[in-house]
């Protein structure tokens, strides 16, 4: 196909994107335009590499579209690349997630991805794995599906093709946020409850995809993070496991568990001053999101909570929230007084760890 005839063409026809750049239609392929202030640079700037990073993975069997040419012009202030890409099968995810479609359709909508096949939700799984790291946003449009062939991803940012690190927990939950896309956008909420049946009935529908999206990630998480993914689901999902017979085990934490829980927590300060000491980092960044975000990640909150001889007792608190929150402030203030020891004890002249340690010496002297 000659991608400059299409350009063409495509100035007289509908955009039929679902939201994003314009995207037209030709049979089985489709052509995307991307736009771009030339005082911006180039749009889409890192597109030949994703199209070279899409078409390996593609030919691995990966469910994104193929690449086939790519065009780029310039008109006066503006800039455009055009993308000539395979057609994604199925529909839009869009078709799917919650929007202004009666409740009762977005029950029928829900009901057919409930009777898809788990093979589908294995294939998305280990999809997402082999994009990880490739920019894939968890929007509806940014997903289709078929009956017959399954998910298919599109719309990739980078072009990293490192796929997930199973042995990092972080990852994994990051698997786990990414699947949901699935879930999560076809739940309806009602918050006047004004159809409390048919809300109940979607809340029944979204425990059948979560567990859809577990067994699909069971089949690629190592067996010793399975207990550790479980607890990323909230008491309501995981009581729906025990009811349909997927979940059987007590997930207290075992003494294991506990010294396993440690020995994150270590590795994530150390991974921390990491930061700091190459000068990536600044202190109050370590401070102020990058330990909140590691210990939120790899969802040790949710894993804590399972520590029943632990520090933080449930019954101590009326609110899930504040049960939570404690837990997150307990866990933090571990990993900042051992990232703060780390510092003051290091005897290097590196120029940042200095900086640091003169920092927390203030901050320690005016408390």
């Amino acid at each position: 196909m000659n991608i400059d005839e299409l350009i063409e063409k495509s100035k007289s026809m509908p955009n039929i994107s679902d939201g994003g750049s314009c995207a037209y239609s030709f049979g089985d392929y489709i052509l995307v335009r991307y736009d771009g202030h030339n005082k911006y640079g180039k749009a889409r700037d890192m597109e030949e590499k994703v199209a070279v990073a899409a078409n390996n993975k593609n030919e691995k069997g990966v469910h994104t579209p193929k690449h086939i040419a790519i065009k780029r012009i310039i008109d006066a202030g503006m800039n455009y690349c055009y993308v000539l890409q395979e057609k994604a099968k199925g529909v839009s995810f869009t078709n799917y997630a919650l929007g202004h479609k009666p409740t009762e359709e977005q029950i029928m909508k829900q009901q057919e991805l409930v009777e898809a096949p788990q093979e589908h939700f294995d294939k998305l799984a280990t999809d997402y794995v082999e994009l990880f790291n490739m920019g894939l946003e968890p929007k509806a449009k940014n997903v289709f599906y078929d009956k017959d062939y399954g998910f298919t991803l599109i719309d990739l940012l980078r072009y990293d093709e490192n796929g997930a690190n199973l042995e990092s927990l972080r990852d994994i939950g990051h698997l786990k946020m990414l699947m949901e896309c699935i879930s999560n956008q076809t739940l309806i909420w009602d918050s006047d409850n004004l159809y409390p049946e048919l809300i109940k009935k979607s809340k029944e529908l979204f425990y059948k995809l979560q567990a859809k999206i577990y067994l699909a990630l069971k089949k690629i998480v190592p067996s010793k993070y399975r207990r550790f993914l479980l607890r990323m689901f909230n008491d309501e999902e995981l009581k729906y496991f025990r009811e349909a017979g997927i979940l059987q085990e007590d997930l207290s934490l075992t003494i294991d568990e506990q010294i396993a829980i440690s020995v994150l927590l270590n590795d994530l300060v150390a991974d921390c001053f990491k930061k700091v000491s190459t000068g990536e980092f600044e202190l109050w960044q370590i401070e102020l999101n990058e330990i909140r975000n590691g210990i939120s990640g790899m969802g040790l909150i949710s894993s804590y909570k399972y520590y029943l001889d632990g520090p933080i007792k449930r019954e101590n608190f009326e609110r899930e929230y504040d049960f939570e929150s404690a837990i997150q402030d307990f866990l933090i203030n571990i990993c900042l007084n051992n990232f703060y020891d780390l510092v003051l004890n290091d005897t290097s002249d590196n120029k940042y760890i200095l900086k640091a340690k003169e920092e927390i010496e203030k901050k320690k002297a005016t408390k």
